[in-house]
């Protein structure tokens, strides 16, 4: 054994280099423990998503990384939206642009990410006290008018505010370089820089349409979509006005599944063989075949012909049985449930004014072929030589062709051959089917004209509509016009719970037609003479 007791310098270099090791060894160690680190939190995040919430990344970080991210409810807003564009990306730069609008920074240990509030130091707290301001403004719709209930908030922080009646609000100690996020229900949001006096943001409407409850309508109740039952077809103003027919059945005509209009019958009548419309089939052979009409939750008896299209808010087929435990009996034929427009609670005065005009080509007479005059008369020739027509001219009361005549009176020598040549020759020059274009053909016009006044208050909502139609059928004298006149007024007794409602509704219509239309019985007969007087 050797002893170092008597040589200091010695055992002094060897203790040096046993701590030189120790501190060498503690380097590496130290290293290493920051290269497992980094590399355990230098995993990848790749997430690309417009206006993505803050709770969708970190849960995006989670499925990527195992890391959890753990927050404060009260410290950090995860319904706030960000546009993410993370590609190969650090946990460590998807949290720094998650957060970095918040007084906030983030703690990873452990596959865990905590984030925490920033504590700041007196003098930084100072200078946010000093550098606040309060921030004054109105927010506008479109057309300059006050937007309600706009929600304006400083982005990144919990402080937020409505705007009152006037579309005005008031922020107070709000940080001189904060952005203001402003928006409303139905409306593109907005952010500005804030400032003392901002003025008047205005807000424009969304492009996109809001995702809508479907409502059905029974004519007993009005329930969601998903808890109706039975088969039914539900046809909305916009459905209904695709076609510009003047009654509702012409609008229903192809876009109603299930419904079959029998076109022969002419309007609805109330007798137990007919029926213009069939939803469901026959439910009977002896009893009435019609279907229920339910205008506004009541029976209707009238004449569907006779409500105006243009008062027509929504339409319901209800197709099977299960109409039947609300109508009874009556829905054995089917229920059609029609609820008419109405007004609005504390609606503003709203003026419609529409006009349809439809104008059809004349009826085309030479679409079917048709013997010609000339042949015709030929024919009767023939005919009149073989005494065909012998009875008819001894007959005082029977009625012989314009040719016969001419034959007739050649043969008992009151024209001569010349003469009758030539009149025969005339007769063969013309064609009934002209005079029909001139005097009975005309293009069909249909007009509608439609006006309606609607409004509300707090309290009450009304409705006025009034309507008028005229139709010029393709042949002259058969014409129909109608005029419609329709008024509801509902109170609120208690709000919520009980409404008053008065309806009134007036129509009157008249038909004009031939009853016994004109049907030639020669291709060569005659309307009018040749100055156009009647024969």
């Amino acid at each position: 054994m050797k002893s170092y007791i008597n040589k200091p310098d010695i055992l002094k270099r060897y203790t040096n280099n046993i701590l030189l090791i120790i501190r060498i060894t503690t380097v590496i160690l130290m290293v290493s423990m920051f290269q497992v680190s980094a590399s355990s939190v230098a995993k990848e995040v790749n997430y690309v998503r417009a206006e993505a919430s803050l709770i969708q990344i970190f849960n995006e970080i989670k499925n990527q990384t195992g890391y959890s991210v753990i927050w404060s409810e009260t410290k950090i807003d995860v319904t706030t939206t960000i546009d993410a564009n993370f590609k190969k990306a650090t946990i460590q730069d998807v949290l720094n642009k998650c957060i970095g609008n918040f007084s906030l920074s983030y703690l990873i240990d452990d596959k865990m990410v905590m984030i925490k509030e920033d504590k700041l130091s007196f003098r930084e707290k100072l200078a946010n006290l000093f550098s606040s301001i309060d921030v004054k403004g109105r927010v506008v719709d479109e057309n300059n008018a006050p937007l309600v209930g706009a929600v304006v908030k400083v982005k990144g922080t919990q402080q937020a505010i409505s705007t009152n009646d006037n579309g005005e609000f008031v922020l107070n100690n709000v940080n001189e370089s904060s952005i203001l996020a402003i928006s409303h229900m139905g409306y593109e949001p907005q952010e500005i820089p804030a400032s003392k006096h901002i003025g008047t943001v205005r807000l424009q409407l969304k492009t996109d349409k809001l995702e809508e409850v479907e409502i059905v309508s029974t004519g007993y109740q009005d329930i969601p979509k998903e808890r109706a039952t039975g088969s039914f077809t539900q046809i909305n103003n916009e459905t209904l006005n695709r076609n510009v027919g003047t009654n509702i059945l012409d609008r229903l005509e192809g876009v109603a599944s299930g419904l079959i209009l029998n076109r022969g019958l002419g309007s609805i009548s109330n007798t137990a063989s007919t029926s213009k419309i069939s939803i469901r089939g026959r439910s009977t052979l002896f009893a009435n075949a019609e279907p229920l009409i339910v205008l506004d939750g009541f029976p209707y008896d009238g004449n569907i012909d006779q409500i105006n299209p243009a008062d027509i808010s929504t339409i319901t087929m209800l197709k099977d049985a299960a109409a039947a435990s609300i109508w009874g009996s009556k829905s054995g034929n089917g229920v059609i449930v029609i609820n008419t427009k109405r007004g609005y609670n504390s609606q503003k005065l709203t003026l419609e004014l529409t006009s349809t005009l439809t104008i059809g080509n004349r009826q085309n007479l030479n679409y079917l072929p048709q013997i010609s005059s000339s042949d015709y008369i030929d024919l009767e020739q023939y005919l009149f030589g073989k005494g065909n027509f012998d009875y008819a001219i001894s007959t005082n009361y029977m009625p012989i062709s314009s040719a016969v005549e001419i034959m007739n009176a050649k043969r008992k020598g009151e024209i001569s051959q010349i003469d009758s040549i030539n009149q025969i020759n005339t007769l063969k020059q013309f064609d009934i089917r002209s005079d029909l274009q001139s005097y009975i053909n005309r293009p069909n016009i249909y007009q509608q004209y439609q006006m309606n006044v609607s409004g509300g208050s707090d309290f009450s909502r009304f409705y006025i509509s009034g309507g008028y139609d005229r139709n010029q059928e393709n042949k002259v004298g058969h014409n129909y016009d109608r005029m419609n006149l329709r008024a509801n007024n509902t109170i609120s007794v208690i709000k919520n719970k009980l409404d008053l409602t008065g309806d009134v509704a007036f129509s009157t219509s008249n038909t004009k037609s031939i009853a016994n239309n004109f049907n030639p019985y020669r291709p060569y007969d005659r309307m009018a003479d040749e100055h156009g007087n009647s024969l």
